[in-house]
């Protein structure tokens, strides 16, 4: 499972997850946004997080 659908103490989670209904940040017609870009600086494991998302996004068919 990936982080946007368990971790919920972001805002960028909370904005795309919650508020939108979606399943994963990926989804967001906004993705990547400023929020989720700002958070994957933050480390390394962010960043892998984010890529990840990228290709999921890139593989929708």
């Amino acid at each position: 499972m990936l982080f946007c659908q368990t971790d919920n103490s972001h805002q960028a989670f909370k904005c795309c997850v919650d508020e939108k209904g979606l399943e994963f940040c990926y989804q967001c017609e906004t993705f990547p946004c400023q929020r989720l870009a700002e958070w994957a600086k933050e480390s390394t494991a962010y960043t892998q997080a984010l890529n990840r998302l990228r290709q999921m996004k890139e593989e929708l068919p």
